[in-house]
């Protein structure tokens, strides 16, 4: 071969080696980017692909995983139970025989201290979660009820004063963040009295926490099993949350996604306030909301979905569970809450007359089960809802609030009208809610439901109708940033 030849061939191979050296150096960062990026995938993932890792900015897109490292997505409904669990047939767990509560606590005989009392579950909130509670003395309330921005803080008004304001005794005190006695959180559910401190939850740390009822001693609790739980904020409303005799108890529904189709999936969650293992009570796959009242040593469970009920008396002692009754439901619920009495179960229902036509109707159901037996109203009920054991009927017009409370059974309680009330508050269109009641008064928020400002008063009218007390007034911060809420 002549030297030309030889020349052009070795230049040949020069060029040839470079180029595969150029590509496996590119090749090789590729790979590196790959590496720095992992949850960033070069090629569409497919949304049925138990191990592929989320896309961080559609966590709740429907069919895909969770986070990465998650169990493997549901194959079917049941999947997507605690599979760390024995249930029944209804859904209830099973536990072996014994006794679990706390010796004081194991009686069927009222214990004031520490039994829920059903007279705030709120229509602010979704499933009833209480936004207020009262001492009979001193009303309490926070400013998240009206979807404030940035923290909510404890509110107080002593009825014997007439004084109100943010729950700290600190005469420093600002109101305007972690040191004031009387933030709460970013996210606070289920302002609850009970053992004689004021109980909240944490919703975006899933943290108990309570303090004394001068806002001072705040202490931490037990903190809610996310994995227990599954909650997602985005998939779920906000939870029923019931403070009872060492427990808290959750109770809520959210989306679940089984090969692309999503399920709703009710949980009930008991949390010991001692700090001992929460545990499930009940969960099951489109039942339903569940809705939960303690009574003594019981928790009642109400379940209504697509024409199809239940309701269960789950003893929190023993934690076996009777089915008090299972079956169609034959009408629209409100709710499917439960009013309890001595001698039973009473429910306000929704009853379908005609297409887009309903009527407000009553049922009862004794306690040792049955059927059904609806109940004839004492008076006239048009337009009233159930609220906390009353029905209510009640407008804001020309700045004149007019209020009609019943008993349950429909029997008038108090008519009363208020003229001139001075919200002093900027009015546009009003939305009002009612926060519920104590021996002495009835309490609402008279709040602005334009879209700029959420301007609002809260109101107490007496027991005897004789006056209107606005006893707080919020305004919109001028800066809708990170600020709370102030008077």
């Amino acid at each position: 071969m002549s030297l030309s030849k030889r020349l052009l061939c070795a230049l040949m191979a020069l060029a040839l080696t470079l180029s595969l050296g150029s590509c496996a150096s590119l090749l090789g960062e590729a790979m590196e980017r790959d590496r720095e990026t992992p949850d960033t995938p070069t090629q569409p993932e497919t949304p049925d692909t138990p191990d592929t890792p989320d896309t961080p900015d559609e966590p709740d897109t429907p069919g895909t995983p969770e986070t990465p490292g998650s169990p493997a997505a549901p194959e079917s409904p049941e999947d997507a139970l605690d599979q760390n669990r024995q249930a029944d047939e209804r859904g209830f767990t099973v536990f072996p025989e014994g006794e679990y509560l706390e010796e004081r606590f194991r009686t069927p005989e009222p214990l004031p201290e520490y039994d829920y009392v059903d007279h705030f579950r709120s229509n602010l909130v979704w499933g009833g979660t209480p936004v207020a509670c009262s001492t009979g003395d001193v009303f309490y309330y926070y400013t998240e009820a009206l979807g404030s921005v940035g923290a909510e803080y404890l509110h107080y008004y002593d009825k014997a004063t007439g004084l109100s304001g943010v729950l700290c005794g600190k005469p420093e005190c600002t109101s305007s963040g972690p040191d004031c006695n009387g933030y709460m959180s970013t996210d606070a559910k289920g302002l609850s009295l009970y053992d004689g401190r004021l109980w909240w939850l944490d919703l975006t740390g899933l943290q108990v926490y309570s303090c004394a009822l001068d806002g001072s001693d705040h202490r931490r609790g037990p903190t809610v099993s996310l994995d227990m739980v599954g909650y997602n904020r985005g998939r779920g409303g906000v939870p029923e949350l019931y403070f009872h005799r060492g427990t808290m108890y959750w109770a809520n529904s959210q989306d679940v996604v089984v090969n692309g189709e999503v399920h709703e999936r009710s949980d009930v969650i008991a949390v010991p306030l001692d700090g001992s293992e929460p545990y499930i009570v009940y969960q099951a796959i489109d039942v339903g909301y569940p809705n939960v009242h303690p009574y003594r040593d019981k928790l009642l469970l109400t379940l209504w979905n697509e024409g199809q009920g239940g309701v269960y008396l789950y003893d929190i002692n023993t934690r076996k569970t009777e089915t008090v009754f299972s079956g169609e439901t034959g009408f629209i619920d409100s709710g499917g809450r439960a009013i309890i009495r001595d001698e039973g179960i009473y429910q306000s229902i929704t009853i379908k007359l005609d297409e887009g036509v309903y009527t407000e109707g009553l049922r009862f159901l004794p306690w040792e089960g049955g059927e059904f037996v609806p109940v004839e109203f004492k008076g006239d009920v048009t337009d009233t809802r159930e609220r906390s054991g009353l029905r209510v009927k009640y407008d804001f017009t020309d700045r004149t609030f007019n209020l009609s409370v019943m008993s349950v059974f429909g029997e008038s309680i108090l008519d009363a009208s208020f003229p001139d009330v001075d919200v002093d508050v900027e009015v546009k269109q009003y939305m009002i809610w009612f926060l519920g009641w104590d021996s002495d008064c009835y309490y609402f928020i008279l709040a602005n439901s334009g879209l700029d400002t959420n301007d609002a008063a809260y109101i107490a009218i007496s027991a005897d109708g004789k006056s209107l007390t606005v006893i707080d007034r919020v305004k919109s911060p001028e800066d809708t940033g990170d600020k709370p809420w102030k008077n």
